[in-house]
């Protein structure tokens, strides 16, 4: 509650009936003085509840008003924020309308971004209130992470962790529901109250990581679009980011190349130059750190194993089903079907288009899987090595989200490598695109593929694992 705030807005109120603060007290009968009026309105104190309610009938205004400091006003968020509706484009010359999208995105997520440090500094008004819930409802999705667990390390094999590798980024976050997002302030109120000793940077950073917004444009596309065009355009468009999601930017080079969304005739005849993607990638990477991307190896994507556990004789049924069950073949003669049975080989299979080329177990595996059956084992463990990171924009930032979900806003910083990130620009010129990645954005193995091959002998592994030879 802000008492400055409240105090200017009972001072604009006796203001705009033109009185003095003793006219104002002897309004009431000198129910308070005129000292009394100069502490509220110099933000000193506040009134109790009854003072309240006889100033906002007088004034005619509301008790939430008054604590708010500011009148209730009808605004209409969904003309403010057009882009809420998607049939905004017919409204516009269709030569405008990604001028006219990037704008309006600007101008929300700067607003986002404002009514968030309000809200985690001096509370938000009821207008702000309605304005912040009107954004997040209409232009942001939760980051289940965020909300699911309170680490990296926890959410790393939760379902929306599975979900993300099974390609279902979208699984990741979810709708923003009235009744949901009510909570999820209630947390951000309780957890801003506890970081009391923290700066409103820090407040912010830890309530930012709940929410993604859900209509960002693909800024890899802005830039394979612009950057030809206009780098400036580009730049604009970059330095409007928060440094994490210019991090965030310069990490998917690790997988992302920038391409021309021209065909290479197309691109010749338009820039009078071959068509060069290394060329183009290194110079969005030179753009990134201009407009002030960091190398950061938390945001950075690694291999890893993940070890799946299968139950056998489930498996052993789909394999028989598959390869041993005899074939159906229909046969139509004399205007009705025949059925014949054929033996499943592959010949048959691959007539008949049932092969399974991409299955985790395969024919070669019946017996072994028998076997293990036989002596006693009902599962086994399959290790797989997995690509942590995605190779999109898209799975890129959710990924990198995950990363972050455990560090504080001056861990992050400290993370930024600026002096890796300014030899890379240093050498830029002189190295090739696949030395870059192999230096500055490295795809490394974490652990062992098997996470206990040092530990145990090649019997030990056999059992507990399921490796082909």
């Amino acid at each position: 509650m802000d008492k400055v705030l409240i105090g200017k807005f009972l001072k604009s109120l006796r203001e705009e009936k033109g009185l003095t603060q003793v006219q104002l007290s002897l309004k009431f009968n000198g129910g308070y003085s005129d000292a009394a009026i100069s502490k509220w309105e110099g933000g000193k104190s506040l009134p109790n509840i009854d003072d309240l309610k006889r100033l906002a009938n007088y004034f005619r205004v509301t008790v939430d008003e008054i604590l708010n400091g500011t009148r209730n006003e009808e605004t209409d968020f969904a003309e403010r924020y057009f882009i809420c509706d998607d049939k905004w484009m017919s409204r516009y010359n269709p030569d405008e309308l990604y001028q006219i999208r990037e704008e309006q995105e600007l101008i929300i997520e700067t607003r986002f971004k404002e009514l968030l440090r309000k809200m985690v500094d001096d509370g938000l008004s009821v207008n702000e209130d309605n304005e912040f819930d009107f954004i997040v409802n209409n232009f942001y999705q939760v980051f289940l992470p965020a909300i699911e667990s309170k680490n990296e390390e926890a959410c790393r094999y939760s379902m929306a962790e599975l979900n993300m590798w099974l390609g279902d980024i979208d699984l990741c976050c979810h709708d923003v529901l009235p009744d949901v997002l009510a909570g999820i302030k209630f947390e951000i109120y309780k957890q801003s109250m506890l970081m009391h000793n923290c700066s409103t940077d820090e407040k912010v950073w830890e309530a930012g990581k709940k929410f993604i917004f859900s209509k960002r444009q693909n800024i890899w596309r802005d830039i394979n679009n612009a950057i030809d065009d206009d780098e400036n355009a580009v730049c604009n468009r970059i330095q409007k980011l928060d440094d994490v999601e210019k991090d965030i930017l310069l990490a998917a080079i690790q997988t992302i190349n920038v391409t021309s969304t021209y065909d290479e005739k197309t691109y010749m005849k338009l820039y009078h130059r071959e068509y060069d993607e290394e060329q183009l990638t290194k110079r969005a990477i030179k753009l990134l750190i201009e407009c002030g991307a960091r190398l950061n190896n938390k945001l950075l994507g690694y291999w890893r194993t993940i070890n799946w556990s299968y139950n056998i004789v489930d498996t052993l049924v789909d394999l028989h089903k598959k390869y041993k069950k005899p074939l159906l073949v229909s046969v139509f003669e004399d205007n009705k079907y025949q059925f014949f049975t054929v033996e499943n080989n592959k010949n048959n299979r691959a007539v008949l288009g049932k092969e399974y080329n991409n299955d985790v177990f395969n024919e070669a595996d019946f017996t072994a899987l028998e076997e293990r059956l036989y002596s006693g084992n009902n599962t086994i463990l399959m290790p797989f090595k997995d690509w942590s990171c995605g190779n999109s924009e898209e799975s890129a930032f959710i990924y990198a989200r995950k990363q972050i979900l455990d560090m504080s806003l001056s861990e992050y910083m400290d993370k930024r490598d600026e002096t890796k990130t300014q030899e890379l620009i240093n050498n830029l010129d002189t190295l090739s695109l696949s030395e870059i990645r192999e230096k500055y954005f490295p795809q490394e193995y974490r652990g062992e593929y098997i996470d206990d091959s040092k530990t145990m002998t090649e019997e030990e592994l056999s059992g507990k694992y399921y490796l082909r030879k």
